[in-house]
């Protein structure tokens, strides 16, 4: 055997098929894994001892917003460190691009810089101009928004060499507010829904993975399902995928319209992709019933699975459907 550049041995692997995990040692060679074998008889130019250590492959975050830290902190030391080397960033229907003529109010660790240029105790008022907060942002944080369109924001992360492998997503609210501009809390033109569908076509066709909605957040929660099903079919056209955060709340103080079950967000998800054929990803599941006041874990129990039967049943048809959940202890 041609010799090996490092060689892990005499660790547990865990190698990600569901097989049991086994005492072995693993080859690498050009940064690529050449052999995995159940002995510690490899050698190579460089050997890491991994005993009573575990041994797998990097984690997926599946559901992060990576897509806005990474232009701020490129290494992700934050992920690295945790074993994460692939992120799925875009969720929840905002992106960092497009960005062209409005900065959606969504970003994160965008808000003390939105709080400076219009101050505000729960809901933004509005869109704000792209450029007023591309200067802050270099103010505060000395990075250069040098991007309009998805495909040059994707070169340019490219450009500085982050840690991670990053799968994006492309958001719609981001898209709608770029097209919609302060009047947001309408339906669209046909002229505008065009508009979005051409920005939507230009983040699939620069690598986007497909499309995300945040149906609880602002512009996001005033579009109706059908918006949401003439994008998705766009997506269709290049083999991607729907990721939601589904329609719970609506905005939690300024309320849309009054939302009477939940479950009716993992319909409508499940219905987009119904009518369309692309797969939903259902983001951060949770109960899709409310029962107050807390009810005891029988009762919740009945509730996870009366849920889960929906899905259950959506697949049983041939809808492909997927979702996660936040680990949490509660």
């Amino acid at each position: 055997m041609e010799e090996l550049d490092l060689v892990i041995k005499g660790g547990l692997i865990v190698d990600g098929t569901g097989s049991p995990a086994f005492k072995g040692s693993l080859g690498i060679r050009e940064d690529r894994i050449v052999v995995v074998e159940r002995s510690e008889e490899l050698e190579g130019s460089e050997v890491i001892d991994a005993s009573n250590l575990v041994v797998a492959p990097g984690f997926i975050d599946a559901h992060s917003h990576a897509d806005k830290t990474l232009p701020l902190y490129p290494t992700a030391d934050n992920y690295v460190m945790q074993g994460i080397t692939t992120t799925v960033g875009g969720n929840c229907g905002n992106t960092i691009a497009p960005i062209l003529e409005y900065w959606p109010p969504n970003m994160f660790w965008d808000l003390d810089i939105i709080f400076e240029l219009s101050p505000y105790k729960y809901y933004f008022d509005g869109m704000f101009p792209a450029d007023e907060v591309k200067r802050k942002v270099k103010e505060r944080y000395n990075v250069d928004i040098e991007w309009g369109s998805f495909g040059e924001f994707l070169n340019w992360l490219e450009d500085r060499k982050i840690s991670v492998n990053h799968v994006p997503l492309v958001g719609h609210n981001t898209i709608r507010a770029e097209v919609m501009g302060p009047e947001w809390k309408r339906d669209p033109t046909e002229q505008e829904l065009n508009e979005m569908k051409e920005l939507l076509k230009e983040a699939m066709e620069s690598g986007a993975f497909g499309l995300s909605t945040g149906l609880d957040y602002q512009p996001g929660v005033f579009s109706k399902t059908e918006e949401i099903v003439e994008l998705v079919k766009v997506v269709r056209e290049y083999g991607g995928i729907y990721a939601t955060h589904w329609r719970r709340t609506g905005l939690r103080r300024e309320r849309t319209k009054p939302i009477t079950e939940k479950i009716k967000g993992i319909i409508e998800a499940i219905e987009i992709s119904r009518k369309t054929g692309v797969p939903v990803q259902i983001s951060h599941i949770t109960l899709g019933y409310t029962i107050l006041p807390l009810p005891p874990p029988d009762l919740i129990e009945a509730a996870v699975k009366a849920t889960l039967r929906v899905i259950e049943e959506a697949r049983e048809e041939g809808v492909k459907v997927h979702f996660d959940i936040i680990p949490n202890t509660t």
